[in-house]
């Protein structure tokens, strides 16, 4: 639970109650790569696991340095034409790239996606 739950203070409000087993943050809904860790540890406090809630290729970065990161979410080909490369994954076991920032490229496709402000 909690993919839909706004901010750090709104998962940790699930952790507090003890209302479930895994959190599941969503990179939009609790303040991006930071508010993603500051649940992470809120969750790792109460002893609960996390999974990502979907954005793979930016929050598999983060589920490797949560210590309480249990499983990663996949949506197979969701978002796959918008990245220079897929994800590797070898073995059920899914692996960050090295390169620098979130480790991939935008493909063309991202540009018919743009809307013109």
């Amino acid at each position: 639970a909690g993919e839909t739950v706004f901010g750090v203070h709104g998962a940790a409000d699930l952790t507090r109650h003890d209302a479930l087993s895994i959190l599941m943050p969503d990179l939009q809904h609790c303040g991006g790569p930071t508010g993603f860790r500051h649940v992470a540890l809120e969750a790792e406090n109460a002893h609960v696991a996390i999974s990502n809630h979907l954005f793979t290729q930016t929050s598999v970065h983060l589920m490797v340095a949560a210590p309480n990161a249990l499983v990663v979410e996949l949506m197979p080909g969701w978002w796959d034409d918008l990245f220079d490369r897929p994800l590797d994954i070898t073995a059920g076991m899914v692996r960050p790239p090295n390169d620098p920032g979130i480790g991939f490229r935008f493909t063309d496709a991202v540009d018919a996606l743009l809307v013109p402000m």
